[in-house]
């Protein structure tokens, strides 16, 4: 990052730069974890672009990007990496997540000096998880909204340039099957490389209404909740994976604490469903071990608890050995040979692979 931060300085200082359409195509997009679900949120989705630099186009300092709309982060430790062939590097790229910032991730590249030496091109593979929401941030309910179950066309931007590529995505688990969503729906998704969990709870289904209920987090090892992140609505909106479009506030009661967190609701009206949100602090390099409370009384019913104790196991990062190229296939398809009798650079792949967290449960996101 400082490095990019210095090649920004010195853009500004040298002034008289553009931005550069280098994106030529989306050739691919694979959900990477096919022993799951390919639901959006799982990680890890991994996109395949096409990128061509011209070396008559593009000058030492101009840049190029990608704006990747409802994208949630980048499945990756590091968050740089360097477009280079053999020993010739020809851009330095920021991986920046929008996590619960903004509605979108970007790739934001500096051309270097190496650009001047031919034309080049190739591909590059991203690896990185959806946002379908989970929360009542603003962030949140808009990117709930940018997807269905089935068939969706992804769209990337170059610039002004639209990239498109379709995906098919699976729903959540069925009502009545082995995980049933009228039950109740919980999941966890980690933040600033496992630093935070993101938590979301939705209360199992009244469709009558609620006399009253409760519902809340435990934490039994390695967190602390963050008792000024804690969110708790009520919607009769919900996207395809059971995570609110909308949020109204609800009669209730809540008690916190680093850790516990409980609200007491009562009277819910017919169609709406309770849900909780919040964020927690977690131990780099140890598990995290939950009870999600969920107690409910629907309208002229008995008593229902459908409580969940989870463990969130944490991984070990894997860093890569070549610079800023993580979780990146960099392949030169072709390049010409300069007037100043530069040889043609061959053909050569850079590939990490990404570490994959491990999860308790298939509903984790």
């Amino acid at each position: 990052m400082l490095f990019l931060l210095l090649l920004l300085a010195l853009q500004t200082a040298l002034g008289a730069t553009k931005y550069v359409n280098a994106f030529t195509s989306f050739d691919d997009l694979k959900f990477m974890t096919p022993k799951r679900p390919s639901q959006p949120f799982q990680v890890y989705w991994e996109a395949t672009l096409s990128w061509s630099l011209k070396s008559s186009e593009i000058q030492p300092y101009d840049t190029f990007g990608l704006i990747l709309p409802c994208v949630f982060k980048f499945a990756t430790n590091e968050n740089t990496l360097t477009l280079k062939v053999n020993e010739v590097e020809l851009a330095f790229c920021s991986l920046i997540s929008g996590e619960l910032k903004e509605t979108f991730s970007k790739l934001d590249c500096i051309a270097l000096p190496g650009v001047t030496l031919g034309n080049s091109k190739g591909g590059i593979k991203l690896p990185f998880t959806f946002n379908v929401g989970g929360s009542a941030l603003s962030t949140d309910l808009e990117t709930s909204k940018c997807f269905t179950a089935g068939k969706n066309i992804i769209s990337f931007y170059d610039g002004d340039k639209e990239l498109s590529y379709p995906a098919f995505f699976e729903t959540m688990f069925e009502s009545g099957g082995k995980h049933d969503a009228d039950e109740v729906v919980y999941g966890a998704r980690s933040l600033e490389n496992m630093k935070w969990l993101q938590n979301y709870l939705l209360a199992g289904n009244c469709p009558q209404g609620y006399t009253s209920g409760k519902l809340g987090f435990t934490i039994l090892q390695g967190a602390k909740i963050d008792c000024n992140t804690i969110h708790a609505y009520i919607s009769n909106k919900f996207n395809d994976w059971f995570f609110p479009t909308t949020f109204e506030e609800m009669k209730m009661t809540i008690n916190c604490s680093e850790n516990e967190v409980l609200i007491e609701y009562q009277n819910i009206s017919p169609g709406y469903r309770p849900y909780l949100d919040g964020l927690i602090s977690t131990r780099l390099g140890h598990d995290t071990k939950m009870k999600y409370v969920n107690q409910y009384t629907c309208n002229n019913e008995t008593v229902k608890s459908n409580d969940v104790i989870v463990n969130w196991a944490n991984y070990q990062p894997i860093y890569p050995t070549n610079t800023g190229g993580t979780l990146v296939v960099q392949e030169l398809i072709s390049s010409t040979t300069t007037s100043d009798g530069l040889s043609t650079i061959d053909s050569e792949t850079y590939e990490n692979e990404d570490p994959i967290p491990t999860v308790a449960t298939n509903n984790e996101y």
